[in-house]
């Protein structure tokens, strides 16, 4: 038994002729149309998400490499910020003079990622 294989040029619609031949000399032939997509190698850049000052007092400035939003958590889970749209590049100033001293983890979503951090906030 044999499986055929091709590999087409570019993703496009191709017209495929696969023909038998038995070992008497008889002869088939199908055609049928092949329709050949591109598989590319995507190239994943590394999400991160700056954070300055850190430790922070009245204002924390987020900077990601990726367009998403991000929530703010303290030491034991619970929201203090959430859904915060942030932007690739875009420097977002942030006032945390409510929060109290402590460790904080910012956590960013992308359309497929997420990516977290920890801040220290000293009084």
């Amino acid at each position: 038994m044999f499986e055929p294989t091709h590999t087409y040029p570019a993703p496009n619609t191709y017209s495929a002729t696969l023909t038998a031949t038995s070992d008497f000399g008889c002869t088939a032939s199908f055609t049928d149309f092949v329709y050949a997509i591109g598989i590319e190698e995507i190239e994943i850049e590394e999400l991160t998400i700056e954070l300055f000052p850190n430790p922070a007092i009245n204002e924390l400035h987020i900077t990601p490499n990726f367009n998403g939003s991000c929530s703010i958590f303290d030491a034991v889970g619970n929201v203090v910020f959430e859904n915060i749209l942030i932007y690739n590049g875009q420097n977002l100033n942030l006032n945390i003079s409510n929060l109290a001293q402590g460790n904080y983890v910012i956590k960013a979503l992308s359309e497929y990622h997420e990516v977290s951090n920890s801040f220290l906030v000293t009084r």
